[in-house]
């Protein structure tokens, strides 16, 4: 299955009036960690492909997250954070910090709210397996080196 994951390079202070340039995450081995800048984010999207795929995509996720910590840090982003983005990633009305009580709540009170104690309880394995709500748009990884 293809990664689908980009990175965006960016320094302190750095101005983002017009669209990011984001280019894939393989960019990090083959720049050097002194070419590299202070902030880095890398969006991984979960919105793209059929249900099945989508499905792998969420149940992957903490590897995929894993491999892509293992990258951030190898090269010097040491302070790494995780975020989620919904329904989209182009126009979000919700990002909130993965595995905090704001991912519970999301979960919880504004995005699902099912009557349904089977699609409470799909939802709710769907979650602790891959540490993200199954409908969100992607997950957003800001890396720094400070």
């Amino acid at each position: 299955m293809e990664e689908a994951a980009w990175i965006q390079l960016f320094a302190r202070g750095q101005k983002h009036d017009r669209e990011p340039g984001f280019t894939d995450v393989s960019a990090l081995e083959t720049t050097p960690a002194a070419a590299l800048p202070d902030s880095a984010i890398v969006l991984v999207s979960m919105e793209e492909g059929s249900v099945a795929v989508r499905l792998m995509r969420l149940l992957l996720l903490r590897f995929q997250l894993h491999r892509i910590r293992q990258r951030l840090k190898a090269v010097g982003y040491v302070h790494l954070r995780y975020y989620f983005a919904y329904p989209d990633l182009d126009r979000p009305y919700l990002i909130a910090e993965l595995e905090s009580r704001a991912l519970r709540y999301s979960r919880t009170h504004l995005v699902f709210n099912s009557r349904s104690r089977l699609k409470g309880l799909v939802v709710s394995v769907l979650t602790k397996i891959s540490g993200c709500l199954p409908f969100a748009a992607g997950v957003i990884v800001v890396g720094s080196r400070r």
